[in-house]
């Protein structure tokens, strides 16, 4: 269920584990819902991987016609955030989530949803939605000092080294201000809603 960019990562470097998971509120993954039940997206990470996420491109398809409603679009932006608020970061981990109400397309009741990936190394930075609207989530900026002891003892720490396979592959995304590695791979997930 793990999907890695392979496409653009050769054979030798551990690509970024990735996972999409519909889950309730109490975190269990779920296949079948009811309408307007309150679900939670999340995006999830390998826990050693040095590497950030950034979500984008969020689509909800109807498993009929392929009729679709874009959730976040290109810049990582909600389209509509009274139906899709956005990505935040949970903190203490490099995953994203977020909260909706199930919603169904009237001629079924599957809802794919299929979402660009992106990596950075340690961290992404949020994209400025406007409207003081901050996305991907709401990333405090991380100190770059891990240990303050009565100010005596600060530790910084280094940059995490990127392995060699992927410094070739960083590409700069203005949007963020920084480097990323795509993924041409979009993750999805379907679940099935009723009435």
């Amino acid at each position: 269920q793990i999907s890695t960019p392979s496409s653009i990562l050769n054979s030798t470097a551990p690509a970024p584990g990735v996972r999409l998971r519909i889950t309730t509120s109490t975190g269990e993954d779920i296949s079948g819902t009811r309408l307007g039940e309150k679900l939670f997206l999340r995006i999830e990470m390998d826990r050693e991987s040095i590497f950030g996420i950034f979500a984008k491109s969020l689509k909800a398809i109807s498993g009929v016609d392929d009729e679709s409603i874009e959730l976040l679009d290109e810049k990582g932006c909600p389209t509509d955030p009274i139906i899709f608020p956005g990505l935040q970061k949970i903190p203490g981990s490099r995953d994203l989530q977020g909260n909706f109400e199930a919603f169904k397309f009237s001629d079924t009741t599957v809802v794919r949803f299929q979402v660009n990936v992106q990596f950075c190394v340690d961290d992404c930075n949020p994209v400025d939605c406007g409207d003081g609207l901050q996305s991907y989530g709401r990333k405090k900026r991380s100190p770059e000092t891990l240990i303050s002891l009565n100010n005596t003892l600060t530790v910084n720490l280094p940059k995490p080294k990127v392995p060699e396979p992927f410094t070739s592959r960083l590409v700069y995304d203005d949007n963020l201000g920084q480097e990323v590695l795509y993924s041409d791979t979009p993750l999805s997930k379907e679940i099935h809603v009723e009435s």
